[in-house]
């Protein structure tokens, strides 16, 4: 049974561990497998660990259903992308490109507009390359 549950990756700033904590818990909840999501590595093992952190979650990304950017307030930033969430969002809007098998995109919020990547979002929303979180739509 649990082989049939829809595996989703939660993308954030592996800095804001309390807003992965809350999504882990609140996709598990809604019955989705969770099969990835940011850590924290330590300062004292970063270069051995950060290749190979890396490396599973982008091969994990290809097997996931859903992406979803847990793109929370940061640093006075509402809706929050980084350049490493951005990457993994690149990433699979690419896998999208080329596979017949479509990963669903979805962005918890609109980042603001001071984002440096604020025009390529909205441009991808509009397109429907990727979609904005709507709590009831999930919560059936």
């Amino acid at each position: 049974m649990k082989n049939n549950l829809k595996k989703v990756i939660i993308s954030a700033s592996a800095s804001q561990h309390l807003v992965i904590k809350k999504w882990l818990k609140y996709w598990k909840e809604k019955r989705y497998k969770v099969i990835n999501y940011p850590i924290q590595i330590k300062k004292s093992n970063f270069q051995t660990d950060w290749p190979k952190i890396h490396k599973d979650f982008f091969s994990s990304l290809s097997k996931a259903d859903i992406l979803f950017i847990a793109n929370e307030d940061k640093r006075g930033f509402t809706g929050y992308i980084g350049v490493g969430v951005f990457t993994e969002l690149s990433f699979v809007l690419g896998l999208n490109f080329i596979r017949k098998r479509k990963i669903k995109i979805v962005l918890y919020k609109k980042p603001s507009r001071q984002s440096v990547f604020y025009e390529d979002i909205i441009l991808w929303l509009k397109l429907r390359w990727i979609n904005l979180f709507n709590k009831k739509q999930w919560d059936k």
